[in-house]
């Protein structure tokens, strides 16, 4: 018995979210703007198009410092947000809370 209620419960999230990912439930999303002419009562949807992004960002590691710890060379990276236009230009260099650290042995 429990492994048949187990199936079930399997069974039943499956198809929620297969409902959830499906194509019509994302139609829902869209953005939709609606008018009223003032000659005809009826509302009219107008799907206002997609804005494309002006500038987008990715996080990108820089190195900050190279230090000499006994035998071992430590080189210190720090991620940085990065802020691009539409034309690849850097527009924006924000520096996060993130580091990195390499190690290597010196001979």
């Amino acid at each position: 018995m429990k492994k048949m209620s187990s199936f079930i419960v399997l069974l039943a999230v499956f198809l929620l979210v297969g409902f959830v990912d499906s194509p019509q439930i994302t139609d829902l999303y869209e953005t939709a703007v609606f008018s009223v002419s003032p000659n005809n009562a009826e509302a009219e949807e107008v799907f206002a198009p997609q804005d494309t992004p002006s500038h987008y960002s990715s996080l990108e590691m820089y190195l900050e410092r190279k230090d000499q710890v006994g035998d071992y060379i430590v080189e210190t990276y720090r991620e940085y947000e990065i802020y691009k236009d539409t034309n690849g230009t850097i527009t924006k260099k924000v520096p996060t809370s993130n580091y990195n650290y390499l190690r290597y042995y010196k001979n």
